[in-house]
């Protein structure tokens, strides 16, 4: 078995223990990562959690450090009547340098766990610094591009690469900015600079 084979089972059997334990009565329509900050923002209807280090392939967690805000759980559960899995606390790349295997294998197994389980659509958040004096501290900010000249090494295969830019969805987009009309929220949108940590 190569080293795709191994990574491709692993997702396998934690989507199983995920499906299992959180959504044994139907696939979430949505992903969401939630990011620095947004941890608990959301309220969850009829919501069951897991924690990461109970799910194959994340069962040594120990050495990576505690990170404000990350509670490294997965939640299900309804929003807007709509279910929903979202990971509170994802694995970053920068975490350990000194278990750089381990990390890379976590980071693609968070997002392949759940396209194991059948989840089409993602929502991907994260805290960012902004070159933009107008955007301060705690706004919302969509990406509409990406500045991949600095990005670091992914944890791919060979054959996987994407550009980021093909995967926004121009709908999905419009429909968060229309959907913010009737509430005092103001959405920025920018270029997301590709850099670890």
């Amino acid at each position: 078995m190569n080293s795709r084979e191994l990574a491709l089972r692993v997702a396998e059997e934690a989507a199983y223990r995920i499906r299992q334990k959180l959504t044994p009565d139907r696939i979430p329509s949505v992903a969401l990562v939630l990011g620095t900050g947004w941890g608990g923002s959301l309220e969850f209807e009829d919501s069951k959690t897991l924690k990461l280090e109970e799910i194959c392939g994340f069962a040594d967690l120990g050495f990576l450090p505690h990170i404000e805000g990350h509670e490294r759980v997965v939640v299900c559960g309804d929003i807007g009547g709509k279910r929903v899995i979202a990971l509170r606390g994802r694995i970053h790349l920068n975490e350990d340098p000194t278990h750089q295997a381990e990390v890379m294998s976590m980071v693609r197994l968070q997002i392949e766990m759940l396209l194991e389980l059948g989840v089409k659509r993602f929502i991907l958040t994260n805290a960012a610094g902004s070159l933009r004096p107008e955007i301060e501290v705690g706004s919302v900010v969509m990406a509409n591009s990406f500045v991949s000249l600095f990005a670091p090494a992914m944890p791919l295969f060979g054959g996987e690469f994407c550009c980021p830019q093909d995967r926004l969805s121009c709908a999905w987009r419009g429909a968060a900015i229309e959907a913010v009309r009737h509430v005092p929220l103001t959405i920025h949108q920018g270029a997301y600079a590709m850099l670890r940590g």
